[in-house]
């Protein structure tokens, strides 16, 4: 944690783990043989974390992100779940789509992979219980009659609006 969030830092192989422990003035953890390799980091965690920890609490996320840009080591912030949602990149990529839902707006999430020949597309809100039932049930050969003792038995439900 930094002093007013969350960061996240692949400082993990070598030559990251190097450039990191300049950038937070931790030289000292270079020649410690708890933190040599990224074995003995992994090995020794805890230490690891608390010491992290403890310098990464003395700056802003932004500042840490800014130095460690700077250095090129791999880093971001770590988002809640509302500012990830709305991310301008989020918006940008319209990973949240409004769809109506009986009558109201409902926000949903949009296709992760998107590919320029097959343009995802989220037309309406997920189907509610039973919503979809007896259609599916007939694609699937069932014949009118069975569909009805299906429903008269509860072993499907019929959307009730």
């Amino acid at each position: 944690p930094t002093s007013d969030g969350w960061i996240t830092v692949g400082g993990w192989n070598q030559v990251n783990w190097l450039r990191m422990i300049e950038v937070l003035k931790l030289r000292e953890l270079a020649g410690d043989p708890r933190f040599e390799t990224n074995a003995d980091r992994m090995a020794n965690v805890e230490e690891l974390r608390e010491l992290l920890s403890r310098r990464l609490g003395t700056a802003t996320s932004e500042t840490w992100l800014r130095r460690l840009e700077a250095a090129n080591v791999p880093a971001g912030p770590v988002s809640g779940m509302i500012e990830a949602l709305r991310h301008p990149q989020t918006v940008a990529r319209e990973m949240v789509l409004t769809v109506s839902q009986a009558g109201r707006p409902v926000e949903t999430l949009g296709m992760p992979v998107k590919m320029s020949g097959t343009p995802p597309g989220v037309e309406r809100a997920a189907p509610r219980r039973g919503e979809h039932g007896e259609q599916v049930l007939a694609e699937y050969g069932f014949r009118d009659i069975e569909i009805e003792e299906l429903l008269r038995s509860g072993a499907v439900g019929r959307f009730k609006a």
